[in-house]
């Protein structure tokens, strides 16, 4: 029967079964409904299973080959591999979701700071250095994403097409500084915007009986940025932490 050749797409096992199927129902017209149903509901159950069989017999090549491939590999070079897939990972990923907190909190304070005319100079250089910690942070999360890459690129196993120790280790120094600079901008950001908090709160006496203006008073809006300053610093120490361990790792 001309139909029968579209089952051929499911390969042979599958073509063979439908065609099973078109003789059985040929040649018996007779037989009841229900019976007919167990016999389709039969087909398709053995299509399924010898589906499974060979799904199964693709992923034990698959797992063969990566097996073979580590095989090759000399035992300093998969600590390097692991080494730098496990820090891309913790790294990328704590310093992302520190960095998401942080830069939400910044968008949220910055505009009501502005549009309530509640900004001074001191709160200003919070929000200048916050604005370029977080920058940087972005940075670094790119510079954490990248040692995963490097990690793949290790596992050729043709050594002229791995990358470099020497280039591996400047790429790690790189993010390793721009951790550090971001860290610093952060911290720095964070101890001008305690200082006018803390002066606010030394001087309420005199907002007390009316000496001062509203910008005077301790609000919100200076808490939100120092918490923003907070993760940032945050997330830049734990882009140190990981760069600091790679570098560890990888000069043994």
């Amino acid at each position: 029967h001309p139909h029968w050749a579209l089952p051929s797409k499911f390969g042979l096992s599958g073509a063979r079964t439908f065609l099973e199927l078109a003789i059985f129902l040929q040649t018996t017209n007779s037989q009841p409904p229900h019976l007919l149903l167990i016999v389709i509901l039969a087909k398709i159950w053995q299509f399924r299973q010898n589906y499974r069989k060979i799904k199964l017999k693709y992923e034990f090549t698959v797992m063969t080959k990566n097996s073979e491939i580590s095989r090759l590999l000399p035992p300093n070079v998969e600590k390097v591999v692991t080494s730098l897939k496990r820090g891309s990972f913790f790294g990328f990923w704590l310093q992302i979701v520190l960095g998401v907190v942080s830069g939400v909190t910044l968008l949220f304070a910055t505009p009501v700071l502005v549009e309530t005319k509640e900004r001074t100079e001191g709160t200003s250089f919070g929000i200048f250095c916050a604005v370029i910690s977080l920058i940087l942070l972005i940075i670094a999360i790119f510079f954490a994403y990248r040692y995963g890459k490097i990690a793949k690129k290790i596992q050729t196993p043709d050594p002229t097409l791995r990358p470099k120790k020497t280039d591996t280790i400047q790429l790690i120094k790189t993010g390793l500084i721009i951790n550090i600079v971001g860290l610093l901008l952060a911290t720095i950001g964070a101890q001008a915007l305690v200082g006018i908090v803390l002066a606010k709160s030394l001087a309420r006496p005199q907002i007390a009986i009316g000496l001062t203006g509203p910008t005077d008073f301790v609000n919100s809006i200076d808490l939100l940025i120092i918490q923003a300053n907070t993760n940032t610093i945050t997330a830049h120490f734990t882009g140190i932490i990981t760069s600091l361990w790679l570098l560890n790792r990888i000069s043994r």
